[in-house]
């Protein structure tokens, strides 16, 4: 589940699920879209996230862990606000190539 909180330049960004091995996650990053490296918590699979603003409603975003990129991706929030459309590519911990595309619709 994905949850957006907050309005204007930087949302939080709460993520909570079950991970493959059935362990529970939750991880929260601010969405600043400075293009800097800034601190998520509570994730195993990265440490930091740089976002840009690509334009209203996209961003363009690098996921790190220990000060390397380790998969990039962007974020699309339809015009109307109902529709999140989220693209991964990179590599997991282990090598394993991503290639991960997620639409949520607003509840």
């Amino acid at each position: 589940m994905y949850r957006f909180q907050g309005e204007g330049q930087n949302p939080t960004i709460t993520e909570v699920g079950i991970d493959a091995a059935g362990n529970p996650f939750a991880s929260v990053a601010e969405a600043i879209a400075d293009g800097k490296p800034h601190p998520v918590t509570g994730d195993r699979r990265y440490d930091a996230v740089a976002a840009t603003r690509v334009d209203a409603n996209t961003f363009n975003i690098s996921y790190m862990k220990d000060g390397k990129v380790i998969a990039t991706g962007n974020s699309v929030m339809s015009s109307d606000g109902r529709t999140y459309t989220f693209t991964i590519t990179g590599a997991r911990a282990d090598g394993r190539q991503i290639n991960w595309v997620m639409v949520h619709d607003k509840q």
